[in-house]
């Protein structure tokens, strides 16, 4: 019988020709991964268009000053000099350079529009579609910041429309309280009247009193000289009439009179209370809002 013997591979080489296999793989995809994206082209700047490529001379004159002002950092004169550059060249080039110019003095809309005429122009530009992104990104800015001020105004006009419906309502609330106080201080209040027309009728019965205790004093005097009665007259009667209608007229004297102040001050005070009503600060409150924040203040009421 032939026997044949079969040649086997060892294990660890199988192994390890296993393990060489995927580390060629992770280190060519770590090395794919690697490279670096595909960035912008560089930036164009203003030197790249020289002023021996204007024919007119006055708008070389332009072009330099305009470089010279870009350079010490007054580009928005710069981006006046380039474009009466262009103006006098009509070199599609200077678009160019008063879009950066623009740019720079934060000037947006200015910069995009001398940016799309400048890629509207027949001009070759090699980096056509990087300044189509760039231009792209400006138009988006310039919409973000005109809706924000669309925002701030639309706020601002809400806000005053509040605060005008709110100041014609205090004033219709102020005109309408100044009225009605003019009305409470040109008429006197019921119970200061009748009180001082009381104290004025007590006070013509004290009189009245006054009067009759006069009189039966002078009787009594007249029976009874330097207080000295006569022995066979009883006058009791009389000294008693006169002390009783004397109290009567002191008691009449001080009601009447305390009831006719207590009239006069309810009077005075009701009008005076009338001329301050104008001053009287009326509990609210006020809104004011900024930026659309808006904010509430409490007013208390009270005179002053």
């Amino acid at each position: 019988m032939d026997t044949r013997s079969v040649a086997r591979t060892p294990f660890p080489a199988v192994v390890a020709g296993l393990c060489l296999t995927v580390g060629l793989g992770l280190f060519g995809a770590r090395a794919a991964h690697a490279q670096p994206p595909q960035s912008e082209p560089e930036e164009r700047g203003i030197d790249d268009f020289s002023a021996e490529h204007l024919a007119d001379e006055a708008a070389r004159v332009h072009f330099r000053l305009g470089v010279a002002l870009y350079r010490e950092g007054r580009a928005h004169e710069a981006a006046g000099e380039f474009a009466l550059a262009h103006q006098l060249s009509g070199r599609p080039e200077l678009l160019y350079n008063r879009y950066l110019a623009h740019r720079d003095a934060g000037e947006l809309e200015p910069a995009a529009d001398a940016l799309a005429a400048y890629l509207a122009s027949a001009v070759v530009i090699d980096d056509r579609e990087a300044l189509e992104r760039r231009l792209a990104s400006m138009r988006e800015r310039i919409q973000a910041h005109e809706a924000e001020l669309a925002e701030r105004e639309r706020v601002r006009q809400e806000r005053d429309r509040i605060e005008a419906e709110r100041s014609a309502l205090e004033a219709e609330r102020e005109a309408e309280q100044r009225s009605l106080a003019d009305a409470e201080a040109r008429r006197a209040p019921a119970w200061s009247l009748v009180t001082g027309a009381g104290g004025l009728a007590v006070l013509g019965a004290a009189g009245v009193t006054s009067i009759l205790t006069v009189r039966r004093q002078s009787t009594l005097d007249a029976v009874c000289p330097d207080h000295t009665c006569p022995r066979d007259q009883d006058v009791s009667a009389e000294r008693d009439a006169v002390r009783r209608t004397a109290i009567s007229t002191d008691v009449l004297l001080a009601s009447g009179g305390a009831a006719l102040l207590t009239g006069l001050i309810g009077v005075l005070v009701r009008r005076r209370r009338g001329a301050r009503s104008d001053r009287r600060v009326e509990p609210g409150i006020a809104t004011r809002c900024v930026g659309g924040t808006c904010s509430h203040m409490a007013t208390l009421a009270g005179s002053f």
